[in-house]
């Protein structure tokens, strides 16, 4: 049978547009914060979901894979691993990877990480493009507070026929967050004019202000340090104005912008 050469344009066209839709939903995965750019390929992408937390807590961290190739598989493997300055408490399937039939999955926990490996018997065609998605949940504990870096070794999946192939490592950095007092900015533990002094100063900066802890300048806690925060502590000081969001009146956390930290807290 002869073929029409507008049979084979079509044909490449079918082609381009899986392959931009491959890319489209794999740069979905990375706003929804499941993956880094860098760690995502066309396809497929394994990560773990921004986290934040008190550093008096354990951190629970959620790891996911996201498939959006039009491609079937059987499993993957990976091992996450951690900096020494946290402690690995625990890990877990979560109850939706529990709910699948998994022929073999095996989670082995080191003193620097975990590794998993989860095949079966048929193709499978999972989709997790989100948080409730998750497939591990995996409990760190620090004695300070600090930023943990947790990095992926070897991640691979398993295709039909019994081929492993690799994945780009990825990685992902979660904070366990210092305590402060909102409106403190000279950091003496109280609120007073002082406060209302030190943030002018910082915001009378040209450029993006330098701080020892941005969250405790961010006075109406909306992610940005500016004139209004200054107003609305004078407010508070010395008016009926309102008082900040927590953490007041006394020291506490705040994970609504885990983006901030304070380098040193003067909390008790």
């Amino acid at each position: 049978m002869n073929k029409h050469p507008e049979d084979g344009m079509a044909q490449s066209q079918i082609k381009r547009d899986r392959r931009l839709l491959s890319r489209i939903f794999c740069v979905a995965a990375c706003l929804l914060g499941i993956v880094d750019l860098a760690s995502a390929q066309p396809g497929v992408a394994i990560g773990v979901i921004p986290a934040a937390g008190p550093y008096t807590e354990p951190l629970t961290v959620h790891v996911g894979i996201g498939c959006y190739s039009t491609d079937l598989w059987q499993g993957w493997s990976f091992e996450l691993v951690h900096d020494s300055g946290a402690t690995l408490d625990d890990v877990v399937a979560s109850e939706m990877l529990l709910a699948t039939s998994v022929d073999t999955s095996i989670i082995e926990i080191q003193s620097t990480g975990f590794s998993v490996e989860v095949t079966y018997t048929t193709t499978v065609f999972p989709i997790f493009p989100s948080e409730e998605s998750h497939l591990y949940e995996a409990t760190y504990s620090v004695d300070e507070p600090v930023d943990v870096l947790l990095q992926f070794v070897e991640p691979a999946l398993l295709w039909p026929g019994g081929i492993w192939s690799p994945l780009p490592p990825g990685h992902r950095v979660v904070r366990f967050l210092p305590p402060f007092l909102r409106g403190d900015a000279n950091r003496d533990g109280r609120l007073d004019l002082g406060d209302v002094f030190r943030l002018f100063e910082v915001v009378s900066t040209s450029g993006y202000p330098q701080t020892d802890c941005d969250d405790a300048f961010d006075f109406d806690d909306d992610g940005e340090i500016l004139l209004g925060d200054m107003w609305g502590l004078l407010a508070c000081l010395f008016t009926d104005g309102a008082d900040p969001p927590p953490p007041y009146p006394a020291c506490g956390f705040d994970t609504t912008d885990p983006g901030w930290d304070c380098i040193e807290s003067v909390c008790p």
